[in-house]
């Protein structure tokens, strides 16, 4: 069985948590697990469609593009405490801005087109304050998350649009949340049509039993937890927005 990991919530230096997870569903299931991590989110999609990668720790909009094609949610990580997370807007402590408008002029770290905490919630809540992205803000693209904020920490940018969960994992006395996105699921564990109902449900009974890692003080992931289709009804509302134009497509 071939296994993905395309995102690790709570930052880059979890996916030895992940990796885990999957040597103890292997150890459980007695099946041989095959780790292939991918940088580009986007591959994963066509890897499941034609079946080769049979599970994976998805990204959101990955999971998305997915729903209808055979996949099935067995369980999302728990960051800090966290079985959701949400888009959030985020300043230096410091800084005197409290909103988006407020931004007018201002550097905005940004990462990928189809990122729904990115770009996407960009848009979604440019909408919200009627503000034109292209006129009102400098949108500066950043390679990871992980990059915008170090960015917005020595003042590269303004502000960064990022996952709350991402937040976890970072000294959070030098930053300030100042909008949060409705809440929606984490990025999730799924199987594909390729394993059988007692192997996915073999695995999802690991997964729930997994407790943190005591070898690993300073992660951010506390387990996991069970999840629904409905979870992720506002992460489709996202996914409606385009970054060519302000509003849904």
């Amino acid at each position: 069985m071939t296994i993905a990991i395309v995102r690790t919530p709570g930052g880059p230096a979890e996916w030895r948590t992940y990796a885990r997870a999957i040597k103890r569903m292997s150890d459980a299931t007695g099946r041989p697990m095959r780790v292939r991590y991918l940088q580009d989110r986007r591959e994963i999609v066509e890897l499941m469609r034609t079946h080769k990668v049979d599970a994976g720790f998805l990204c959101t909009n990955c999971y998305l593009d997915l729903a209808g094609a055979g996949v099935s949610l067995v369980a999302v990580p728990r960051i800090a405490g966290e079985n959701k997370d949400a888009a959030v807007l985020v300043v230096r402590d410091s800084s005197p801005y409290t909103s988006l408008k407020e931004l007018a002029g201002h550097r905005v770290g940004v990462i990928g087109p189809t990122s729904l905490a990115g770009y996407k919630y960009l848009y979604w809540l440019a909408d919200c304050e009627k503000v034109d992205v292209a006129h009102s803000l400098v949108v500066v693209p950043g390679d990871s998350e992980e990059q915008n904020i170090k960015a917005l920490l020595v003042g590269n940018v303004d502000a960064v649009v990022v996952n709350r969960s991402q937040l976890a994992s970072w000294d959070q006395a030098n930053l300030r949340v100042i909008r949060q996105s409705p809440e929606f699921g984490m990025p999730p564990f799924v199987t594909g049509s390729t394993v059988s109902t007692e192997t996915r449900t073999a695995m999802k009974k690991v997964l729930l039993s997994t407790p943190p890692p005591a070898e690993q003080p300073h992660s951010v992931v506390d387990g996991f937890s069970g999840a629904e289709v409905g979870d992720y009804e506002f992460a489709r509302e996202l996914a409606k927005f385009s970054v060519s134009v302000r509003g849904p497509r």
